[in-house]
Order: C-alpha cells, then sequence, then structure tokens
C-alpha cells in the first residue's frame, strides 16, 4: 500500500496510517457516524487515491475469491496478532470513496463492483473464528452501506447491478459466525487456564494482567487449585450462556434479555480478562443486520425511481413493482419505516428500544453543530436525498 503504509519499528508489522489531511477527505466523502456529507473536492478525492491502484486491484481480486486465508497464527493464543485489520480498514475507505469518485463521474458499474468487493471482502473476514473479526466486519459492511448510499445519489446505476448486489448482499451469513466466534473465544479462554497454571509469568504478560487476585492466586501453589477449578466453572456457564444467546435466530426480541449475566465473582483472575464483551458485540451484530436491511430497500428504493420516475409513497408499492418482498427491520420483524421526504425520501430501523425515535441517533454526530439527538435514541437511519441534475 504506497504511501499509506508504515512499519513498526518493534514488530515489523505493516501499520497503515494517513494524513491528517486524508483522514478529512475520507471521512467527508464516506461518513461513517451519522455526519452530514462534507465538502471535499473531486481533486482532493482523485489525490488521495493517487498510487493505490494496485492495491485496490488485489483488494477486488481477493474479495471475488471462494475463500481467503489470512496470516495468522492461531497456536499462539491470546498472544496471536492480526496485521492484516487495520490494512483492510484503510483499503475497504479507500475503496469506497473510489466508489463514489467513479459514481460521479459516470462510470456507475464501476461504482457498483468497488461496493460488491467490498461486501465480498467481508465475507471473508467472517470465516475468521474471532469476534474481532466480526467486528472488522461490521465496520466494513457499514462503509459499504455509506458508499452505496452515496453512489444511489449520485447516479443512477444499471437494474441488473442493482439485483446483483442485493442477491449478494442477502445471501451473507451474519448469524453462524458468530456462534462460531463463540465457541473459538471458548477454546481461547481454556489455553489462558493452561498457560496459567503452567507458565503463570508468561499468561501475564501476554494479557498485560497485573490484577491483585492474579498475583494472589498465582502464589498460592496446591491452594490455587480449588480457585481455579471455580474460575473455569463460572467462565464455562458463562460461556454457555453466551453461546445459547448466539444460537438465537428471533432477532426481534433482540433488545430482551433473557437471562441476566452472571455477575463476575472476585477469585475468576482468568474470567476477568478473557470473557468477551458479548452483550457489545451481539448489539453491533444486529446493528449491521437492520444497516443490510436499510441497504437492501435502499436499491429496492432506487429501481423504483428509475422506472416510476418519482419516489413512492410506501416501501409497499416498492414491493407491487418488484414483485418480491423487502427485507424487514431485524429487531421489529416488521417493515421498516418509511417516509417521504422532500426530493428524498427516509427509512429507518426502530433500533434495540424497538421505539420510533423519528429516524434519530444518539450516536450520529454532526462536527460542525452543536444539536445532538437525545440521549437514548437508538434508530438506525438511511436518508436517501439524490443530489441536483443526478440521473434517475
Amino acid at each position: 500500500m504506497p504511501r499509506l503504509s508504515r512499519a513498526s519499528t518493534s514488530t515489523g508489522q505493516i501499520n497503515p496510517q494517513l494524513s491528517a489531511a486524508d483522514e478529512r477527505v475520507l471521512k467527508e466523502i464516506v461518513p461513517e457516524r451519522g455526519e452530514p456529507i462534507g465538502s471535499a473536492s473531486t481533486p482532493q478525492v482523485r489525490a488521495l487515491l493517487a498510487g493505490t491502484e494496485e492495491s485496490l486491484a488485489l483488494f477486488r481480486k481477493a474479495a471475488a475469491m471462494p475463500r481467503c486465508r489470512f496470516p495468522v497464527d492461531w497456536e499462539a493464543g491470546a498472544g496471536a496478532l492480526f496485521p492484516h485489520y487495520p490494512q483492510l480498514l484503510v483499503l475497504t475507505r479507500m475503496m469506497a470513496a473510489h466508489a463514489v469518485l467513479a459514481a460521479s463521474e459516470g462510470r456507475t458499474r464501476e461504482a457498483m463492483d468497488d461496493i460488491s468487493a467490498i461486501v465480498g471482502m467481508s465475507r471473508h473476514l467472517a470465516g475468521e473464528p474471532i469476534m474481532i473479526g466480526l467486528l472488522v466486519q461490521y465496520r466494513c459492511l457499514s462503509i459499504a452501506g455509506s458508499s452505496l448510499k452515496r453512489v444511489l445519489e449520485t447516479s443512477s446505476p444499471p437494474a441488473e447491478a442493482c439485483l446483483r448486489l442485493d442477491r449478494q448482499l442477502s445471501e451473507l451469513d451474519m448469524l453462524t459466525p458468530l456462534e462460531r466466534a463463540v465457541q473459538s473465544e471458548r477454546c481461547l479462554g481454556f489455553w489462558c487456564f493452561d498457560v496459567l497454571a503452567s507458565d503463570p509469568a508468561k499468561y501475564r504478560g501476554i494479557l498485560g494482567a497485573d490484577d491483585p487476585v492474579l498475583q494472589v492466586t498465582t502464589r498460592l501453589g496446591p491452594l490455587r487449585s480449588p480457585l481455579a477449578k471455580m474460575d473455569e466453572l463460572f467462565y464455562l456457564r458463562t460461556m454457555a450462556r453466551m453461546e445459547t444467546r448466539a444460537r438465537q435466530r428471533d432477532l426481534a426480541s433482540a433488545g430482551e434479555r433473557k437471562e441476566a449475566d452472571l455477575p463476575v465473582p472476585w477469585y475468576a483472575s482468568v474470567s476477568r480478562f478473557v470473557l468477551p464483551a458479548f452483550d457489545s458485540l451481539l448489539r453491533k451484530q444486529h446493528q449491521a443486520l437492520a444497516r443490510l436491511a436499510l441497504a437492501r430497500c435502499g436499491l429496492a428504493v432506487a429501481a423504483y425511481r428509475q422506472q416510476i420516475g418519482a419516489f413512492p409513497t410506501s416501501l409497499a408499492d416498492v414491493e407491487q413493482t418488484a414483485g418480491r418482498s423487502l427485507p424487514r427491520d431485524p429487531f421489529t420483524g416488521q417493515g421498516l419505516i418509511y417516509h417521504p421526504q422532500g426530493t428524498g425520501c427516509v427509512m429507518y430501523s426502530l433500533g434495540i428500544n424497538g421505539r420510533d425515535d423519528e429516524g434519530q441517533n444518539a450516536n450520529d454526530r454532526d462536527p460542525r453543530s452543536d444539536r445532538r439527538p437525545a440521549q437514548g435514541q437508538d434508530d438506525i437511519a438511511w436518508s436517501f436525498h439524490p443530489e441536483p441534475g443526478s440521473p434517475g
């Protein structure tokens, strides 16, 4: 990745770094956290992408493969490194910017192919049995959705390109990888228990753990065994609950807590460090599913607009014209909320709270405005407003 890569002096691993100017252009061209589209100019985007052609071509080639395997030393356990994650995130953002640029220059097929490549690469990330890989996948899909919205607002992709991307999105398995990741995380936890029993110093070195309970339990000798067994039992019970929740397929009840999480006991010298932040991951998975549903409905609305010449009054009109059902809100099992809005429309999922917050989300922010949505609002919205003069 010429001009974008910096090798760490300590590990030699590639650590992509962007200049402040490049970061600003990327955030303006493909905003990720609810910010409005910025004022980055076409020459600025071209300058950002200069020298990345070979890297983006390799990205597209890898995304089209049935499988990709990345160079991870899984036998290193908790010491495993994932240098490809920051690289893929940088390339994903660059690919998204390239898609927006291509659409603005009339190369709509190329723009849709770029978004398809991001979706394809996210599928490879889901193949890695680790929770951090799923987090990276969800962010890549969010970037793909943001760039797709920009492409649809500035151009009019061919109907077959929209259908092809919709099919690709519909084939993504967003549920099974989470269950597999929980199982892998459980194995990782057992690895940590084994290392602590055989080499406490190595365990503390890998996790950087300097917990008083850990220091005491590693010095108890034979007395440590009962505490370690209790810790393992707590770990097993907690991970079993996580696996049960990961197997849940009725996402309409995602916001309901079926069982309270077990409090971490004082003796859990391993569990307190290796239990994954499952609730946070589960929320991000459900949000990713909602964004997928919005992207697919956005494609259908764009196709309807091309065919009819205007935005629909409801998503039922789109379904009738398309002759198929549209994705539902994963949080409610009902249709997404849709409202015509000026010369465009807004669609949104009700989010985890299941409440209509009028498309507002407390995490969305405009750095140039003091206005903030109210705390607790968590709708996930897709605001679709074609630029003046765009085809459609």
